[in-house]
């Protein structure tokens, strides 16, 4: 099991980092647009999200919060390196845009929701927060699926879902989409009540809780900027950049309650996991360097790696 959880925490961080790479390698050597240029900088600083739920999940593997944010922070730098891939290559199959739609869903939402709300011992306690928990993996649910049969692919773009259903169906997934409306106001419920929580208990602890509650606050104003940027006819997709510098800040505030205030007793496992991410950007950037300098020195001699 302690094996089986080390593997699948330093996959997840190996992986989230070449993908974060690859992704702003792409960004920046192909001709994209400001925001998903963007987009690539936010799954960078994403990573360290990632790095948080490898300690937790390392020290503490029976806690769900650790495997919600080692998820979150895979999900998110994939997902953005998958809808860069569909923009570059616009020959690329719909399968690439749906995937990066559905990891989307398991990135910010997922940490903002049920990480906030489970924080930091993953456990429910009374009925109310149980309700609160099914409202959220439900909400979460219908996201997945709405990301799934929406109509278009790669993140709202004009390439059509082959598999989205047609007619009547049709109208009921793009109904689905109200859940989106709900995200700020739901993330807000579940910071409150982790604050309700953090003011009950003493210490340390309380504090690292309280600052955790603080962050939530931040990914559901987010979540409200880009509602009321949508109803009012604005560009969403700008506030989409916001949404995951706000999740960045929830992980940073759960990096300081490790640090800081010992929530986890995970100091030597963040060690570890910041030596292997270290490791893992110094290979990737030296291969995206010598790739970017044989094409500039030794173009049309070389295969385009």
């Amino acid at each position: 099991m302690t094996r089986a959880v080390r593997l699948t925490s330093r996959f997840a961080v190996v992986t989230a980092a070449v993908a974060a790479v690859a992704g702003a390698a792409l960004a920046l050597r192909d001709p994209v647009s400001g925001l998903d240029r963007w987009y690539a900088f936010t799954a960078v600083i994403y990573l360290p999200v990632v790095l948080v739920g490898a300690a937790m999940t390392q020290r503490q593997p029976r806690n769900p919060v650790g495997w919600i944010f080692l998820v979150s922070g895979w999900a998110l730098p994939v997902s953005t390196a998958l809808h860069l891939i569909g923009v570059v290559d616009g020959r690329a199959p719909a399968a690439v845009g749906i995937a990066s739609s559905v990891l989307f869903v398991l990135g910010v939402p997922l940490a903002a929701l049920l990480g906030v709300l489970l924080f930091p011992d993953g456990r429910l306690g009374s009925r109310r927060r149980r309700a609160l928990a099914w409202t959220y993996v439900v909400a979460l649910v219908l996201l997945l699926v709405y990301s799934v049969v929406s109509p278009t692919v790669v993140d709202g773009s004009e390439v059509a879902n082959p598999i989205a259903p047609p007619g009547a169906w049709g109208q009921a997934a793009e109904a689905l989409l109200v859940v989106v409306l709900l995200l700020g106001p739901l993330i807000a419920v579940a910071a409150w009540a982790l604050l309700r929580r953090a003011r009950r208990t003493p210490g340390d602890t309380g504090a690292g809780m309280r600052l955790a509650a603080y962050a939530g606050f931040g990914c559901a104003a987010a979540f409200f900027a880009c509602l009321a940027v949508g109803m009012s006819g604005g560009d969403t997709e700008q506030i989409g950049v916001l949404e995951n510098c706000a999740v960045v800040v929830l992980g940073v505030a759960a990096w300081i309650g490790i640090v800081r205030y010992g929530l986890f007793d995970t100091r030597v496992v963040v060690s570890r996991a910041l030596v292997y991410a270290a490791l893992t950007l110094v290979v990737v950037g030296v291969y995206v360097g010598a790739v970017v300098l044989v094409g500039q020195f030794a173009r049309g001699l070389v295969p385009q790696a």
